[in-house]
C-alpha cells in the first residue's frame, strides 16, 4: 500500500481530491465557532497551520457552496455543517513569503504591497466595482488600505483569514 502523504501541501482542495491522506479536524469547527469572533492559533513550524487554513476557506467561503459534498462530504463536518458553512467572502491573506532583508523601508514596502495584492484579489474573485480598486490604490499606508477596505465593503460580512508565522480568524461583522 502506497500512501499519499501532503508533506508541504498546503492546498485542502488538493489534498482531498488528489487522494492524500488527511487527518480529519474539520470536527474542530464548531467549537472555533463557539470560541468567539477573533481567534489566534499558534502551532509550531510544518505543523498544519496553512492546510487548516486552506480547510476553512473551503469550508466558510460562500464560493466553493457547489463543491461541499465533494470536499466535505465524508469528514465530520460534512455529516452536520455549521449555519455558518459557505456564508462568508473570505479575505485569505498569507505574508509567510515576505523578504526581510533590506531594513525596515524595504520590509514595510513588501508588506504593503502584498496586503494590496490580497485586497486586489478579493475585490476582484467578488466582482466589486473598479472603483474599490482604484481607492485602495490611492491609500499610502497598510493601515490607510485596510481601513478603506473595511469602509468599501460597508455592512457586508466577510471572513479574514491570515497565515503568518500563526494563524488569525476573524469573523466579520
Amino acid at each position: 500500500m502506497n500512501l499519499k502523504v501532503p508533506y508541504g501541501e498546503s492546498n485542502f482542495q488538493k489534498v482531498i481530491t488528489g487522494g492524500f491522506v488527511y487527518i480529519d479536524k474539520t470536527h474542530y469547527i464548531p467549537q472555533l465557532e463557539a470560541t468567539g469572533s477573533h481567534l489566534f492559533l499558534l502551532r509550531p513550524r510544518r505543523f498544519g497551520k496553512s492546510l487548516f487554513l486552506s480547510m476553512l476557506e473551503y469550508y466558510y467561503d460562500i464560493a466553493y457552496k457547489n463543491e461541499f459534498s465533494t470536499l466535505f462530504g465524508q469528514l465530520a463536518i460534512g455529516q452536520s455543517p455549521t449555519p455558518a458553512c459557505n456564508s462568508y467572502q473570505v479575505l485569505f491573506m498569507d505574508f509567510s513569503g515576505i523578504d526581510t532583508d533590506g531594513g525596515h523601508e524595504a520590509i514595510f514596502q513588501r508588506f504593503s504591497s502584498k496586503l494590496e495584492m490580497h485586497l486586489q484579489t478579493f475585490l476582484r474573485r467578488y466582482a466589486y466595482p473598479d472603483s474599490y480598486q482604484i481607492a485602495l490604490k490611492d491609500k499610502g499606508s497598510p493601515a490607510d488600505k485596510m481601513q478603506q477596505f473595511v469602509e468599501l465593503l460597508g455592512e457586508q460580512k466577510f471572513l479574514l483569514l491570515r497565515n503568518d508565522a500563526s494563524l488569525t480568524i476573524t469573523l466579520q461583522p
